[in-house]
């Protein structure tokens, strides 16, 4: 049986963003954050279980999805070349009038054009020295493990046939590798796996694993059971604060993305806990980014209804993720706030340590402003962190796109390289030197080239699927 309704019981649905989170991991980290402005908050957030601050009754509840995307789920999903084919998407999106109900200006369009392929193929090479630093690093770190272990093993196969010994050590190559592409497949590789499954942006619903094609479903079932859970506790009011993809995850949910395929029979009951949402709250939001790329994964129905929900983003300015959002009006306008907190690095986590945050929610959450006082040593903490990871991000980024460039420099000039090896013995360097100098530049051209022009066809191939599919 439901509760007994009170006008000041308010729910709070927190949704988190990407990567290997754990359960009550985001709930944590916003009541650490809660505790800051109001101390006599639970040191422990208890799921559903109410709590008194003032005169409110608040009861909070994690929108848990991390474990549908991560593990063997997704070993392998995340692929460079979608990044390096997601630069071309505003041009075609532009050619193909994806963008005809809500147009960009073209100069925009052709700006953006210009400058994505540039930071895909940095991205591209720095991949590539990423990957290579991270095997270094794994190489290392081995090496510190019980040489006797190490030495038996390789005992174990030296009598065995050519084909098993060179199996081993090819495993071994690949597990040094594996921490480095798991990290890209449980963060990075988060968004594209839920939008692909959302709406088959990159490949055909054939080419996504089985246990992917609808995990957007599953993922969306998880919001909607607990503001259906919320609703029948008798929270009146229920407030969604929702970080990094969580933020799409919710704008699909209230808009209700797809819902029509869903074998759900509690489609009233969800409208009904729906229409109880009466603030969202947006961190680190890549929706304005997602409309870009993507114009077609805005549903066409309002599950929420048409009605004016106060909508609040927050946006640090290191934060790579975040923007402001401007075309999000379905519940009147979005009030985009400005705030300085943690550096590249954590610029996109940092969000519950801000004063302008927790100043703006506790408005709404306990009916009146709370103002974050930070210590002298905290102050000093922050400023430390900022500082130091704006110098520090720029340099590591610049470390792996080098390392990165003299790999694939590397390759480049390899084959020419053995290719002038059978001719040094009897022939002057005047005439083999010729080979490795062309033949380099020639495998450099055709190298860059390839990377021009494979995004471009997987660009114009997804989209144009994706509207004869419409």
């Amino acid at each position: 049986m439901p509760e007994v309704e009170n006008p000041l019981s308010v729910g709070v649905l927190i949704v988190h963003g990407i990567g290997a989170q754990k359960p009550g991991e985001t709930l944590a980290k916003l009541g650490h954050g809660l505790r800051r402005v109001s101390p006599e908050l639970p040191e422990t957030l208890v799921e559903g279980q109410p709590v008194t601050l003032g005169e409110r009754s608040l009861r909070f509840y994690e929108v848990y999805w991390a474990d549908l995307l991560e593990g063997e789920r997704v070993s392998g999903t995340f692929e460079m070349d979608a990044v390096s084919s997601l630069a071309w998407f505003p041009l075609f999106n532009h050619l193909y009038k994806a963008y005809a109900k809500e147009p960009y200006p073209l100069l925009k369009v052709l700006w953006w054009t210009f400058v994505l392929p540039l930071v895909g193929f940095a991205l591209f090479i720095s991949y590539w020295g990423a990957r290579v630093l991270a095997s270094l690093w794994e190489a290392v770190v081995s090496s510190t493990q019980d040489r006797s272990t190490r030495s038996r093993e390789r005992d174990e196969v030296a009598g065995k046939p050519v084909f098993e010994r060179t199996r081993f050590y090819a495993d071994q190559g690949v597990a040094a590798a594996k921490p480095f592409e798991r990290l890209l497949d449980e963060y990075a590789g988060d968004v594209f796996n839920y939008i692909n499954s959302a709406g088959d942006t990159f490949s055909p619903k054939r080419n996504v694993p089985a246990q992917l094609r609808s995990v957007y479903r599953d993922i969306l079932d998880r919001f909607y059971d607990q503001v259906v859970r919320a609703r029948k506790d008798g929270c009146q009011r229920i407030l969604i604060v929702s970080h990094s993809l969580g933020t799409v995850v919710m704008y699909h949910a209230l808009r209700g993305l797809r819902l029509d395929e869903s074998s759900r029979s509690d489609r009233q009951a969800i409208a009904e806990a729906l229409g109880s949402v009466e603030h969202i709250y947006t961190i680190g939001s890549p929706l304005e980014k997602i409309r870009f790329f993507w114009p077609a994964l805005r549903p066409a129905q309002n599950l929420a209804g048409e009605r004016a929900i106060p909508w609040d983003n927050f946006v640090s300015y290191f934060d790579p993720v975040a923007g402001v959002l401007r075309r999000y009006g379905e519940w009147g306008e979005v009030k985009n706030h400005r705030l300085l907190g943690g550096g590249f690095i954590s610029g996109h986590v940092a969000y519950e340590r801000s004063a302008i945050f927790l100043k703006t929610f506790t408005q709404d959450l306990l009916g009146k402003p709370v103002a974050l006082r930070r210590t002298t040593g905290q102050k000093i903490k922050d400023w430390a962190m900022l500082l130091g990871e704006t110098l520090l991000a720029p340099g590591g980024l610049l470390v792996v796109l080098v390392v990165g460039t003299m790999l694939w420099a590397m390759v480049a000039a390899l084959l020419p390289f053995l290719v002038s090896l059978p001719f040094r013995p009897f022939v002057a360097r005047e005439t083999w030197g010729p080979i490795v100098d062309y033949g380099f530049l020639f495998f450099a051209v055709m190298f860059l080239f390839l990377f021009s022009i494979l995004p471009v066809m997987n660009a114009k191939q997804a989209i144009g699927r994706l509207r004869r599919d419409k």
